[in-house]
């Protein structure tokens, strides 16, 4: 039973794969009237702090019942612990797509998919270079994803996952036709559920056939600095942005029927984006 449980508190990290996406991926300049821009590539997340230890310590008991070993009540509560931790920010390689469509009056709609999650948002551009400096724009999106899958020829079932996530760039910089670049602060609040579960079919001889392994949920604050640049010429450009990110968090945990366990986090953020950016 402790093999079961710890692959299934690890199953929660595969899941974070669909964790919140901290990339923007666009200029400060908003297109101009029925303009469009589509991006295609990728972005990563590689938690620092604290976050490591937490993933260090789900490798560590992993890698106990991998050679053979089983894992005490205690260590079962620590997995349990750090799965969470991988909820709120995990490391992990996501694809994404970006289609944006300029609206007039300086606004901008745009609508991002990514693994498991869709982002739709709008932005407003309120300086202008030729007026002022440089462009600057601010914008508001609403992200919601929702996953489940099951694992170990159906034994182990992750359910419900979900996600939603509001974030608010701003976004300093200056445009032209060979090339972009921009940069300035980036807030983002999100929330995540998820449930595990293990199917035994009876495999235990004791009737019992479904077995809870946990319920969380996570509440994150990341908080930082965005800077990126596009090179090309006219409408076809190499993008890369690097986002620096704070996380504070707050879960709570309920192993079984247990009563539930607060808990929290913190840490730093590096999530580098990369791909290629159709701007007409």
């Amino acid at each position: 039973m402790k093999v079961f449980e710890a692959v299934g508190l690890w199953a929660l990290g595969g899941a974070a794969g669909c964790g919140p996406v901290l990339s923007t991926m666009t200029p400060a300049r908003v297109l101009e009237p029925r303009g469009f821009q589509f991006n295609a590539g990728g972005s990563a997340s590689v938690p620092l702090g604290q976050l490591v230890t937490v993933v260090d310590g789900a490798n560590s008991a992993i890698r106990a019942v991998e050679t053979g070993g089983s894992l005490t009540d205690a260590q079962v509560n620590e997995l349990a612990t750090n799965a969470v931790g991988l909820v709120l920010s995990p490391p992990s390689v996501t694809p994404e797509f970006q289609l944006r469509l300029g609206l007039g009056y300086r606004l901008e709609a745009g609508l991002r998919s990514t693994s498991g999650a869709w982002r739709l948002d709008g932005r407003w551009q309120f300086l202008d270079r030729s007026v002022a400096p440089l462009d600057a724009s601010v914008g508001v999106g609403l992200s919601y994803g929702a996953a489940g899958f099951s694992l170990a020829n159906d034994i182990v079932k992750l359910d419900d996952y979900r996600q939603f996530a509001v974030e608010v760039p701003v976004l300093f910089g200056w445009s032209g036709q060979f090339g972009h670049f921009w940069f300035g602060p980036k807030l983002m609040f999100s929330t995540a559920s998820v449930g595990l579960g293990l199917n035994l079919n009876d495999m235990n001889g004791d009737g019992q056939r479904d077995t809870r392994l946990f319920d969380a949920s996570v509440r994150n604050i990341h908080y930082g600095l965005q800077v990126g640049g596009a090179l090309g010429y006219r409408w076809l450009f190499a993008t890369f942005e690097l986002t620096v990110a704070g996380l504070s968090a707050r879960g709570s945990l309920a192993l079984g029927a247990g009563a539930p366990t607060a808990l929290s986090y913190g840490g730093l953020v590096l999530a580098p984006a990369f791909g290629v950016m159709l701007r007409l």
